[in-house]
């Protein structure tokens, strides 16, 4: 990375007090850094930082990877809509305003359709009004941890070629000391773990909320926030609501459940009555409930005889077995009618889960017996 331009940028920037001269230095010296860039043929690329507009400390920042297309510098530029022809370059103005083809831009109305990125965080973030409000166009700040523009990373990668690293790395940094030292914001949620979150926090010890969805850190005494990109090809509604409930719990210090007391407490009851007409004990912890792994066992009375778990997704496609405290089995599917403890919630049936409920119970404690 330029560790000359990073400590000129802690340097100079601190010779100001008002946000808008913070800010308007950082951009000042951030622009000249990309500007060189093009200009020594390091790379190609248009760039910018931010897809909302800068605020101070708003309740959320929202940071992406980086901007996509794979329009040249030039190409920017020259772009009459930039408003960079005369300048012929980037200008600092221009790089702390919002992009123009975003929500509230001058040219939003050209997009013909809602970005996907942001149709699929709204369905993690509609899980709770309180989590909704905290979204609002006015409460977020919307940037790029890189300011360069690819179709991916391994692109920018192939674009860049040698200079990748120091590219990426400076502009890390430069994202850093911006959103700590200048916006800080309440909030950070990064959009990506393993390359936005995981260089974002490098050398901060992470907590896992959901795992493989959601980790969560403090630096600087601001929560940072890492989930799964919410237009990874992987992901379902539910896992992207499951983000939502865990980030609304966090945030608000709520319980996880709570929404879901009354269902849940109907669950237990089930579960207790099966336990009983089995003459095994149930074990489980509300308190300790999360969205996708609601763990609990069966265990006979003498606890040395059989015990079995039924863990992640609840409909557990993990259950294990044990007899005089040895594992017998490691991992048995199942088929699972409920994938999490959302669609619980949302379509609960009572006798189906019943049912379903005494006759595993039922399959597994004569396998497991004998």
């Amino acid at each position: 990375m330029n560790i000359d331009l990073l400590n000129e940028v802690s340097t100079e920037v601190a010779k100001y007090s008002d946000y808008n001269e913070k800010l308007n230095k950082w951009a000042e010296l951030t622009v000249e850094y990309c500007h060189n860039l093009n200009m020594e043929k390091k790379i190609d690329r248009a760039f910018f930082a931010f897809q909302s507009m800068p605020q101070y400390n708003p309740e959320v920042l929202i940071l992406g990877l980086n901007p996509r297309g794979k329009d040249s510098y030039k190409a920017q530029y020259s772009n009459e809509k930039w408003g960079l022809k005369e300048a012929g370059r980037m200008t600092p103005e221009v790089f702390v305003q919002q992009n123009q083809w975003y929500y509230g831009g001058r040219y939003c109305q050209e997009e013909k359709k809602e970005w996907n990125i942001l149709k699929n965080l709204k369905k993690t973030v509609a899980v709770h009004p309180d989590l909704q409000v905290l979204f609002t166009v006015d409460k977020i700040v919307y940037m790029n941890i890189l300011y360069f523009n690819s179709d991916d990373y391994k692109e920018f990668i192939a674009s860049t070629g040698k200079h990748w690293k120091e590219i990426y790395d400076t502009c890390v940094q430069l994202s850093k000391y911006l959103i700590f030292e200048i916006i800080q914001p309440k909030q950070i949620l990064c959009l990506g773990i393993d390359k936005c979150f995981k260089s974002f926090t490098s050398g901060s010890k992470s907590e896992v909320l959901i795992a493989g969805d959601l980790q969560k850190t403090e630096i600087n005494n601001i929560p940072v926030y890492g989930m799964t990109h919410p237009s990874a090809w992987k992901i379902t509604d539910d896992r992207r609501k499951t983000i939502g409930l865990a980030l609304y719990s966090d945030w608000f210090s709520k319980p996880l459940m709570a929404s879901m007391g009354e269902t849940i407490t109907k669950i237990l009851r089930i579960l207790k009555q099966i336990a009983d007409s089995k003459d095994l004990l149930l074990h489980i912890d509300r308190d300790k409930l999360s969205a996708r792994f609601g763990a609990f066992k069966f265990q006979s009375r003498n606890t040395k005889a059989l015990c079995f778990e039924f863990q992640n997704s609840f409909y557990s496609d993990l259950r294990y077995g044990l007899f005089q405290n040895k594992w017998l089995e490691t991992a048995k599917k199942s088929d699972s009618p409920y994938n999490n403890w959302i669609n619980l919630f949302e379509s609960f049936n009572e006798p189906d889960f019943q049912d379903y409920f005494e006759r595993i119970v039922e399959r597994y404690k004569d396998e497991l017996s004998r």
